[in-house]
């Protein structure tokens, strides 16, 4: 049925004449990314923006007991990655092998060349002493005194068997119409020293049967893969064929009426699971509400990746604009993300048509990285809801973007290996290629002349390399094009065709996602933009998207823009039913959580962006903690809906947590986390940090940590993470607490701390980093500590360093590593500093009467998240009892 078909895919490839279209339709789940490419054609060889990730992705590496202790490391090397490696290994292996046996015969050829010279400079037959000359003794005579090996010399003898078809060709070889004469000088250690061991020989017997090996093992993986792909039954595929003769034989093979009637069909198969069921609200989309994409991450010099009017351009961001009521040109660069950029076409009906007016993207302002999407809408079958508000089975474009190709080094490897290969021949064994030298005309006949020409030749194989690698990757490249709607994803490859490169066809796919705006889990994570990105000051932050739903896994891979807004657009993709799972009054079931409570401190975490003078709904930034590089984190695009002209809120914050890992002596870096609980999903944003400056580790934090280097570290180039899922998605939370002793090797958590050493140091740490007044803690390694004792001489016993550790669990995948937090030191409310005059019962700080009285705000925070996920699964599971813990 149209419910169960999750995936499709559209493939037209050839020239106008000779057109070939490809459609499936697959069920159940998402189909494999193989699956994918197998009929994905030309427009599949160039990589992908949009693909299919196994559920084993997400894994996390060990258990879920003491093995997720190092979260942080918990990352699980995925089979895609594992089997990329193996076959560069097999390839590297294979180069190798092939490159020994060639300089093996090189050298066997130049061996062989010189040795034989001992036959050629024998006497005649007829000549006096020819055949005394053509012995044994006589051969070795003459290798020591050439400086040759003398192992041919075994098979040196004269030949004078007429009846000898073996002698009779050697002696037609040196120029004798007949025996006798003098030969075997191509035999022994003339074919090759490698022949007759040695390391060369035993380096490439091994990398033989490596390679071998590797192939074999691979060409049975082939063989499963193709095997297990060609008995799948949950998809079908029709393919149509231009008609090669006669268009008009028959009805069916007329591509004119068989090309509209499958695209349709592909479509009507989309548009039945859209028809409403009774009851079901989440399917009309009127009342759903798309807040606009702001064009901001939230760091110091966060990269606007903006643009859907011409003229406008990529530029920073200014610190803390968030913060801040943005009017004027302001708010309309804030709300137009490079996401945003996107034209519809309503009046394409199919997409050659399309293609003789319109391009998939075009330039905005002269930009080569901001380009604006050309959305097909008819191509596609979308069911524009602008313009068909009372269909059910409208769809509202949300967002589109574009990826141009870019050219890999891995695309230099063979001109770069060839290049350095055929300089090698050239310059230590010219001889196996000619016998005169090969030499530029003009250039002199000795060892520079063949160094001058071999460097010639070889920058000259890796320009050209370069210059049709930039002309097939480049000019004539894959566009990529991602496509959102609210109920499903569109992936468009391209490639124009080329007659230079001998293309006279052109190259389209489309894949086609369904998500039915029911996300049940996302995640965004940034990378380090390259050294060249960097040198040419491109404002983007590169970066994967991972988003969940009942059919599968989707990554979406941005390298042009900024990885955030992709996020933000995946953040909206949630029913209303997911935003109000949780409903004021809920917290009556668990005596530990205050619905308003929570709520009020969630808010005074975050900040409202207003545009123009008036509040833009649905979205709240996180504040950046005292440690952090960027001014305020990412935006939080919670669910809203719209009556009319008004725009309420369904989904807002209950719970904010910011904390803290902070590293041994021997790192330089610290984890920062924010915990955001909403009432529909559960947030979690990680980021590595440097260590600030601090007193007691002075020597480390300069001359092991480098610290001062982090003033030249932009805060996009940190490792940055977030993560949501659902809260009727949650199948467990749980946590564990781990004591440590403390340490005398560490200088922060050693078993004693003086009072009144710990004032000077925080002054001078103070001093040092510009924080003086302030009551952020800039030590950078935890909190001070209770100073209450002041300049107090006497020694303090320092309690055990604790560490709390929390997980949550989806019911659908395994633990992951992203959902894991933890907090160090963890402020435990049974465990304090212990002074002498404490020891004595003679004082007690204010501290630890505050600390007995009302506890810590770590273990306060931690009981309001158990309570809030206890609720939370009960709700979910039907078996919530207002009162039921007070009981």
């Amino acid at each position: 049925s149209a419910n169960n078909c999750p995936a499709g895919q559209f493939v037209i490839t050839g020239t106008e004449k000779y057109r070939k279209v490809v459609m499936r339709l697959y069920f159940g789940k998402y189909p494999t990314q193989a699956m994918l490419d197998m009929h994905g054609g030309v427009a599949s060889q160039h990589g992908n923006v949009v693909q299919v990730m196994p559920i084993a992705s997400l894994a996390a590496a060990g258990s879920t007991g003491a093995g997720s202790k190092d979260a942080a490391k918990l990352k699980r090397p995925s089979a895609g990655a594992m089997a990329t490696g193996l076959i560069v290994l097999l390839s590297v292996v294979t180069m190798l092998d092939t490159t020994l046996t060639w300089f093996d015969r090189a050298m066997g050829a130049s061996e062989m060349y010189k040795v034989s010279k001992f036959c050629r400079d024998a006497p005649g037959p007829k000549e006096k002493g020819a055949e005394e000359y053509c012995t044994r003794q006589e051969c070795r005579h003459w290798a020591k005194t050439n400086d040759h090996e003398d192992g041919f010399c075994t098979t040196v003898e004269w030949h004078n068997n007429n009846q000898s078809k073996t002698q009779m060709a050697t002696c037609l070889y040196y120029g004798y119409t007949s025996t006798p004469c003098c030969g075997g000088c191509f035999m022994g250690q003339a074919m090759s020293d490698a022949k007759e061991g040695g390391w060369l020989a035993a380096v490439q017997e091994a990398l033989g049967l490596i390679a071998d090996v590797g192939t074999l093992f691979f060409s049975l993986m082939a063989a499963t893969a193709a095997v297990t792909m060609e008995t799948t039954a949950d998809h079908f595929d029709v393919t149509i064929n231009r008609s090669r003769f006669n268009d008009s034989l028959d009805v069916t093979s007329n591509f004119k009426y068989t090309y509209p009637a499958a695209q349709n069909f592909f479509d009507c198969v989309y548009r039945k699971h859209r028809m409403p069921k009774e009851g079901d609200e989440d399917k009309t989309v009127a009342t759903h509400h798309f807040v606009d994409i702001l064009n901001h991450m939230g760091t110091t010099s966060a990269t606007a990746d903006r643009g859907s009017g011409a003229g406008t351009e990529t530029q920073p961001l200014k610190g803390g604009e968030a913060m801040e009521n943005f009017d004027g040109d302001d708010a309309e660069n804030m709300s137009t993300a490079g996401v945003s950029s996107f034209k519809k076409d309503a009046e394409s009906r199919d997409w050659h048509e399309f293609f003789q007016t319109n391009q998939l993207t075009e330039p905005v302002g002269g930009s080569w990285t901001t380009k604006t999407v050309i959305v097909p809408v008819r191509c596609l079958g979308i069911v524009d809801l602008e313009k068909y508000p009372d269909d059910v089975r409208a769809e509202r474009v949300v967002a589109a973007w574009s990826e141009a190709p870019r050219m890999q080094w891995s695309n230099l490897i063979t001109p770069i290996c060839t290049a350095v290969l055929l300089l090698f021949v050239l310059i230590v064994t010219p001889e196996s290629i000619s016998e005169e030298p090969i030499v530029v005309s003009g250039f002199p006949e000795n060892v520079l002349g063949r160094i001058a020409t071999a460097l010639i030749l070889a920058v000259g194989i890796i320009v050209s390399g370069v210059v049709y690698n930039y002309v097939s990757m480049i000019l004539n490249g894959v566009t990529h094009a991602v496509i959102v709607t609210d109920q499903r994803l569109f992936y468009i490859r391209h490639q124009a065709p080329c007659c230079m490169l001998l293309k006279f066809g052109i190259g389209l796919r489309v894949d086609v996602f369904r998500h039915d705006r029911n996300i049940t889990y996302g995640r965004v994570e940034s990378q380090q933009r390259s050294l060249i990105q960097r040198l040419m000051r491109l404002t983007i932050v590169p970066g994967n998207v991972t988003m969940q739903v009942k059919f599968g896994i989707i990554q979406l891979t941005r390298t042009q823009g900024n990885v955030f807004n992709v996020f933000n657009v995946v953040q909206q993709l949630c029913s209303k039913s997911t935003g109000d799972f949780l409903k004021k009054g809920v917290d009556e079931a668990d005596i530990a959580w205050d619905w308003e409570k929570t709520r009020k401190d969630a808010w005074d975490n975050l900040n409202q962006i207003s545009l123009a003078g008036e509040r833009h709904y649905g979205v709240c930034h996180i504040n950046a903690q005292d440690t952090d590089l960027m001014s305020m984190g990412p935006g939080l695009y919670l669910v809203t809906v719209k009556d009319g002209a008004t725009v309420q809120d369904v989904e807002e914050p209950l719970f904010h947590w910011s904390i803290r890992v902070i590293g041994g002596p021997t790192s330089a870096f610290g984890t920062n986390q924010d915990i955001v609980v909403t009432t529909g999903r559960v947030y979690i944003w990680s980021r590595s940090q440097f260590k600030r400056f601090n007193c007691k580790t002075g020597v480390l934090w300069g001359a092991c940590w480098c610290g001062w280097l982090q003033a030249l570290t932009s805060s996009e180039n940190m490792p940055n993470t977030m993560s949501f899922f659902t809260l009727q998605n949650l199948l467990s939370f749980s946590t564990n607490t781990t004591v440590m002793p403390p340490k005398w090797e560490d200088p922060i958590n050693g078993p004693l701390r003086v009072p009144c050493w710990d004032q000077v140091c925080h002054f001078l740490s103070q001093l040092a980093t510009c924080t003086l007044g302030r009551e952020a803690d800039v030590d950078g390694d935890g909190e001070i500590g209770d100073l209450d004792e002041g300049w107090s001489p006497f020694p303090v016993r320092r309690a055990p360093l604790v560490q709390l550790y929390m997980m949550w669990r989806l019911k659908t995948g395994p633990q992951q590593a992203d959902l894991m937090a933890s907090v160090k030191p963890f402020q435990h409310q049974d465990f304090d500093d212990t002074s002498l005059l404490t020891s004595l019962n003679c004082w007690k700080s204010k501290a630890n009467k505050k600390k007995e009285e009302a506890g810590t705000v770590h273990s306060r925070k931690v009981t309001e998240l158990r309570a809030i996920m206890g609720v939370a699964q009960d709700v979910s599971e039907g078996m919530y009892l207002p009162h039921f813990h007070q009981a």
